[in-house]
């Protein structure tokens, strides 16, 4: 199974989101096909019993009706198998829109981790520059705007950890982590 890769840069980003892609749209394709098959074979079977009980109607015959009722237990058959290939194609299908919706919420995290490192140096730049200042005013100034900044940080690193929770349940849904 691919890995996703650093995703320091964005060609790093296209880069590793494309193979993992293409492969789980791949998966999607192959079950659709084998469902189709099996929904073909089991209209084949329907369509040939219903022939043969047509022609067992007049007169009933052993060697008739064990042929129809081998073709009910293949039907019935057919048709567990036909419900459990849907699932499966209806898991690689959650799968796939899983890994968009992952690929979707990285590059808002790694917005929002930025910001968040802007906004805790910006926070020391004040808390110096507090410390330096000499004048009731500058000192009321730069205590104004930490008290700004550790909001507005306190608010990013909220959404922070909501998006990178989001995010690794999405991977664990997936079987990345």
């Amino acid at each position: 199974m691919f890995r996703p890769l650093s995703r320091s840069r964005k060609h790093q980003v296209v880069m590793c989101y494309a193979p993992y892609r293409f492969y789980l749209q791949k998966q999607v394709e192959e079950a659709q096909i084998v469902v189709d098959k099996t929904m073909q074979e089991l209209k084949e079977i329907r369509s040939e019993l219903a022939s043969r009980r047509l022609e067992v109607s007049g007169t009933v015959r052993m060697y008739r009706n064990r042929q129809i009722s081998r073709l009910i237990t293949k039907e019935k058959s057919l048709r567990r198998c036909l419900y459990l290939k849907q699932i499966d194609q209806s898991e690689k299908q959650a799968k796939l829109r899983f890994y968009d919706q992952s690929q979707a919420i990285k590059p808002k995290l790694d917005t929002i981790k930025k910001e968040v490192m802007d906004l805790e140096s910006a926070i020391k730049f004040h808390k110096k520059a507090l410390k330096k200042a000499k004048k009731a005013e500058d000192k009321d100034a730069h205590n104004l705007k930490i008290a700004d900044l550790e909001q507005e940080y306190k608010k990013m690193c909220r959404e922070e950890r909501k998006l990178s929770a989001e995010h690794f349940k999405l991977e664990r849904a997936l079987g990345l982590r």
